[in-house]
Order: structure tokens, then C-alpha cells, then sequence
């Protein structure tokens, strides 16, 4: 006895399971539907239904009664679940990697990191391998770490309290730092080890709402004329900690700067637009576009005023080309990626940096989301160009010709947020490259 469903389909699938004497399951693409009706056997030839003439049914419906009767898995899908199953597995068929679906919750987080929204207790961290622990970067300052007297180099060595505690060393970095993220309103706590003590110092710190920090900067230590803007990322907070970051070294006595985007992976088509404006003359090219009608489109460096959370990328005219004339190098690596090119690649069109480092990772194209009822879809819709030079998707940026340095052993081994500490920045040859060019 066969049972055969039909459903018209829009996909094409085939799928044949034959293991020993376990269920064949037999698809038919007849008249070019792939769900136009499967069959069960018992691997012998034998129909092993119960029964039923031709039954029309969607092509969600008949997946999900397939699982349910022939998984060796328990399958509990919800039309939903389905749903954005298949929005993502259609997506993924475009070819465009940088596609992505994001439901309700996935496209609030999204908003909120892009706007620099974070909840916890205010740490960046890396893992330190050699100390089998999550070692503290920096601690943001106005943060419940800070009130609670963290520091930078603190290793946190274990995660949870008493039975619930578990080992950094033994459950490893990912699964422990999974365990010190949490939501505002709960405690995280943890133990860590300070540099000279073999003790352990408890915390207990309650999350909070916090703003990210994209932009870290200091002077260097072989020469205090020289300001370092490490540019972390391109989100809606960049450009006002990119003022604030410039003005404080400048108010400290520095005249030239390195502006270092190595590992920056990008960021928000405003930000970069808003930060860039600090070196451009009103009127600049700032980017150009092409989507996919094939026509060339170009935005230039002019004021701007935004509502809401974009009202930190405002430009405004007297701060056009505020910091143009400062002599200025960028550091880049292969981890600089799609705004943080389009930085780099306006800085050299311009001649207004000169740039060191290593090719940059060539990510020349633009996603842009669109909102849906229920959460958003991202996908590429443009190639952009810097203002005179080429688009360089999967290509990269090159350093300046005499510019290229490739990071030494003894660097590599160094975060690269913490190369910039005074302690560390002698080991950093990309950056005394940079500073060598800047104070000769």
C-alpha cells in the first residue's frame, strides 16, 4: 500500500535513504515538483503504508510529517520554525555570503550593538592561552567593573560560585565566557587572579546597560608628540569617541597621529561617512556606489543632521576637515575590512596618511537590511569604490609602496588591543614603522 502526497513546490530537492533494512523513503519530481510524492518501503520492494489515496498538502506540511514519522530524532517544529527555515535556507541559495536572516530577538540585539547598547559589567577580554584564562583588555570606564576595581590584565581563572563554578582551564575559553555573559539586573560572578598574587579575588558585580567602547586611544611612549587612535570598529558611537579621542591628545601636546584600523572589521555607512568628514573638504567624495542596475552613485562630504540614535553621526560644517592637516599614518592588517578600507582607501586617495602594515582583507561591497514584520533580512546590495581609486573586493588595500611590515613573531603573540599598552608598543614593529615615518 502506497501513500503518495502532492504539493506544488518552488524548490527542487532529492533525496534517497536506503541503510539495510531501515525505511526507503523514494521522492518523485515528477512534472518538476519535488514534493509531488514519496513512497515508504521496507527496503524490499514492499510498500509498508497504511492506507490513503492522494492527500494535497503544503510542502512545509509534508517536511515536517516526514520528520515526524521517519526521524530517529524527536522533532517538535513549529509553522514558525519552518518558516525561517526556509527563509534562511532561501537565502543561502542567492550565493551571497553576507546574507543573513534575523528574526525578532537576533535583529534587537543587532540594533543595540550597532548603537554601542551592551549589558554586563563593562570588559573587552581575549583569551590568554598560555594562562589557560580570559584575560582583561580594558575596563570601560562609568561601568560596574570599574566601580568594582577591576583592571586591565586581571585574569579571570574561574567563572560561577561555589558548586556552579566552573574552571576557565578546564571547560575552556568559549563555554567560560558564554558563562560571564548575562542580562542587566543579574549577577556575574567570578574569580580572578592579579598580576603578583597567586591569590584569588572574588567578585560579584550586577550587570548593567553599558556603551561599547570603539574608539581607544593614547600617546606613545617613544615620543609623546605622537597620538595613537585605535579605531576598534565603525558603529553609531564611533564618531563622537573619535572627537573626543583626538581633542584630548591634541589638548596633550600631540601634532601627529596613527590612526590604527588593523582587525577593524567595519561597521555603519553613517559612522565611517561622519568620521571620514573630520579629513575631507566640504564637496570631497566620500564613497561611490553601484548596485545592481549598474549605475554609478556618489555621496560627497557635506553637513548633515540625523534624528534619533543616528544623531551621533551628524556632521556638522565647522568640523569638516578639522583634523585634515595633522600628519597622519594608518596601520593595517589583513582583519581591516569593509568601512575600515573604505577609511584607509580615502586616506591614501587624498595623500592624507600614509599607510603601513599588511594588505588589508578586500570586503569592497554594502549590505543593507531591510525590516519585515518579524525581524529583518541583510543582504549585499552594492559595490562600493573610495573616491578615486578602484573597488577591491576580494583584492584588499596594499600598504604604501616601502610600507609593507609584517608583524613579527614576537608582536603576534600579543593581542592586538593590547599592543597598544605602553609596555608593549616597543614589540610593535608595524607600529615603530609608523612612528619612525611620522618623527623623521
Amino acid at each position: 500500500m502506497k501513500r503518495k502526497y502532492f504539493a506544488l513546490a518552488a524548490l527542487l530537492i532529492a533525496l534517497v535513504l536506503c541503510l539495510n533494512s531501515c525505511a526507503l523513503i523514494r521522492l518523485s519530481d515528477t512534472i518538476g515538483n519535488i514534493f509531488g510524492s514519496f513512497e515508504t518501503s521496507d527496503g524490499n520492494g514492499n510498500g509498508n503504508g497504511n492506507g490513503g489515496g492522494n492527500t494535497e498538502a503544503s510542502a512545509e506540511e509534508i517536511v515536517k510529517a516526514m520528520l515526524e514519522r521517519f526521524s530517529f530524532y524527536d522533532v517538535e517544529l513549529t509553522d514558525e520554525d519552518m518558516a525561517y527555515a526556509a527563509v534562511d535556507a532561501y537565502i543561502a541559495k542567492t550565493g551571497d555570503r553576507y546574507a543573513k536572516y534575523y528574526n525578532e530577538e537576533e535583529y534587537a540585539a543587532l540594533q543595540r550593538e550597532n548603537e554601542g547598547e551592551n549589558q554586563g559589567i563593562g570588559i573587552t577580554v581575549t583569551e590568554n592561552a598560555d594562562k589557560k584564562a580570559i584575560e582583561i583588555i580594558s575596563v570601560l570606564p562609568d561601568t560596574p567593573a570599574e566601580k568594582a576595581g577591576l583592571l586591565a590584565g586581571d585574569l579571570i581563572v574561574k567563572v560561577g560560585k561555589g558548586d556552579e563554578a566552573i574552571d576557565v582551564a578546564s571547560v575552556g575559553y568559549e563555554p567560560a565566557l558564554k558563562k560571564l555573559q548575562g542580562t542587566k539586573g543579574t549577577l556575574c560572578e567570578f574569580g580572578i587572579m592579579r598580576e603578583g598574587s597567586d591569590k584569588i579575588i572574588e567578585f560579584s558585580i550586577l550587570r548593567e546597560e553599558f556603551t561599547s567602547e570603539s574608539v581607544i586611544y593614547t600617546v606613545s611612549a617613544a615620543d609623546k608628540t605622537v597620538g595613537i587612535v585605535k579605531l576598534v570598529q565603525f558603529d553609531l558611537t564611533t564618531p563622537v569617541q573619535f572627537y573626543t579621542a583626538m581633542e584630548a591628545l591634541i589638548a596633550g601636546g600631540c601634532d601627529k597621529f596613527i590612526y590604527d584600523v588593523r582587525s577593524n572589521p567595519g561597521g555603519d555607512r553613517a559612522s565611517i561617512t561622519a568620521v571620514l568628514s573630520y579629513f575631507l573638504n566640504e564637496g570631497d567624495i566620500v564613497i561611490r556606489t553601484k548596485g545592481r542596475s549598474g549605475n554609478m552613485e556618489t555621496q560627497y562630504c557635506n553637513p548633515v543632521s540625523y534624528n534619533g540614535s543616528y544623531s551621533t553621526c551628524n556632521i556638522k560644517r565647522e568640523n569638516i576637515g578639522k583634523y585634515r592637516n595633522y600628519k597622519a599614518a594608518v596601520l593595517v592588517n589583513g582583519g581591516t575590512a569593509s568601512a575600515a578600507e573604505l577609511f584607509t582607501g580615502n586616506m591614501k586617495d587624498y595623500g592624507l596618511a600614509k599607510v603601513f602594515g599588511t594588505k588589508t582583507y578586500g570586503k569592497g561591497c554594502m549590505q543593507s537590511i531591510y525590516v519585515l514584520n518579524k525581524g529583518a533580512i541583510k543582504m549585499t546590495t552594492d559595490f562600493y569604490y573610495p573616491p578615486i581609486s578602484d573597488n577591491y573586493d576580494g583584492i584588499g588595500l596594499y600598504p604604501d609602496e616601502g610600507c609593507t611590515v609584517e608583524l613579527s613573531e614576537e608582536a603576534q603573540k600579543i593581542n592586538v588591543y593590547k599592543l597598544l599598552r605602553a609596555e608593549y608598543q616597543a614589540k610593535d614593529n608595524q607600529l615603530a614603522a609608523a612612528i619612525e615615518y611620522l618623527t623623521k
